[in-house]
């Protein structure tokens, strides 16, 4: 039988990949000026995949410096294709208020930089789950960078997805950075980021088929020419999509596929890099 009743199958390129296994030489890291702290370097300690990731923080087991305005830059992505996406994967273990818990004094966020202009914070498709304290404790001035800006801070202790919409940008030149902020009081591990991924629609169509056979399910697609295909999955159409298996052919045969009937699938032209 051959079907797509169940299945989302959808043609994407991948824009750009970085999984910081080379040393990522295109990256670039900095603290704002007036005497605020820089804590990114590449880390071993905690990776999704691979051996590495970047780390804001101490590159022991120590924690990240007090009075962090410290940011780590991509490489400029030129001419954004529609409808693209940026993902990326984190765990962060930042300070938290004790008596407030939705607000932080120490945590991340994301930016953008659009043609070469001025960098400004972009929300996830999740939104950001804290919120930078105006005051620290007694009533004190924050003495941290950014008061009042939503952050990812607390723990998030697994590798978790971050998904934002760039479909605002299309045929623009961008870079992004993450930008990590504490203030002058208590520390911890700080803020690790992996497999930083943009994906969009892609301009061919791969004319993707299901069949299946017995409970095995059968992706098959037209061959566009590139020496390696990536087939991704996701228990729904919004992702997260975890990387399923990559082939050379132009099929792939998923066994016992027929017992996840709320899968949705994406298969990616990929030139081995």
């Amino acid at each position: 039988d051959e079907s797509n009743a169940d299945f989302s199958i959808q043609a994407v390129q991948t824009v750009f990949h970085e999984s910081f296994e080379s040393g990522a030489p295109s990256w670039t890291h900095a603290a704002a000026s007036g005497g605020w702290v820089d804590d990114w370097h590449i880390s071993s300690e905690r990776r999704r995949t691979g051996t590495y990731s970047y780390k804001c923080g101490d590159p022991g087991a120590g924690t990240y410096h007090n009075l962090c305005d410290a940011w780590l830059t991509s490489p400029t992505i030129a001419n954004l294709p529609a409808d693209a996406t940026l993902q990326f994967y984190h765990q962060i273990e930042s300070e938290l208020s004790s008596a407030f818990p939705d607000s932080a004094y120490d945590g991340g966020l994301i930016e953008i930089s659009v043609d070469g202009g001025a960098f400004t914070r972009i929300t996830p498709m999740q939104g950001y789950p804290k919120t930078i304290r105006f005051t620290a404790g007694g009533g004190n001035p924050y003495t941290g960078p950014l008061p009042g800006v939503p952050c990812f801070a607390g723990d998030i202790l697994s590798w978790t997805p971050v998904e934002i919409d760039l479909a605002a940008y299309a045929g623009q030149t961008i870079q992004l950075r993450w930008r990590f902020a504490s203030d002058a009081g208590t520390a911890d591990e700080g803020w690790y980021v992996d497999d930083v991924k943009i994906f969009a629609p892609a301009a061919e169509e791969f004319n993707v088929t299901v069949a299946s056979s017995g409970a095995d399910i059968i992706l098959r697609w037209a061959n566009l020419g590139y020496p390696f295909y990536r087939v991704y999955h996701a228990s729904s159409a919004s992702g997260p999509f975890e990387l399923l298996d990559w082939t050379s052919a132009t099929e792939m045969t998923i066994v016992n596929g027929t017992s996840e009937l709320k899968k949705f699938y994406y298969v990616v032209g990929w030139d081995g890099d």
